[in-house]
């Protein structure tokens, strides 16, 4: 019998199985984080399209009656709870995108540009608070 080629299958074997015992659960964590961050990212994707959407349908309908559109405190606050999630997941160009698009919807809602929309919002729909 040959020993060493013996010794040397029986060690890789031993290494292949301690290997896959404690890399393969390091690697489905890796793998399943990536996706439930892909996961989270398409929801805020399919969000921002939802709040943007009613909101340009809204806008549509009083220009078309020749008035002015106020969205309701609802959007406002699903438009900046979107936000966080725009800025914590995505990179700081996809962020200054969607403030790009915050500034567009604000010059069609006669927003100052110095406030926010939500606090803007929240001052004039709820009475200021001192």
């Amino acid at each position: 019998m040959n020993w060493p080629s013996v010794i040397t299958a029986g060690l890789s074997s031993l290494m292949g199985s301690l290997l896959a015992i404690f890399a393969t659960p390091a690697l489905q964590h890796h793998f399943w984080k990536r996706q439930r961050r892909a996961e989270l990212k398409l929801r805020t994707v399919e969000t921002v399209v939802t709040v943007t959407a009613k909101f340009i349908q809204q806008w549509i309908a009083a220009s078309g009656a020749k008035q002015q559109y106020s969205p309701a405190l609802e959007w406002y606050e699903n438009f900046s709870a979107v936000e966080a999630t725009v800025k914590a997941l995505f990179a700081a160009e996809t962020y200054r995108m969607f403030k790009t698009m915050e500034n567009r919807i604000e010059s069609q809602i006669s927003v100052p540009s110095t406030a926010s929309i939500l606090t803007s919002t929240l001052s004039s729909k709820r009475g200021t608070r001192q």
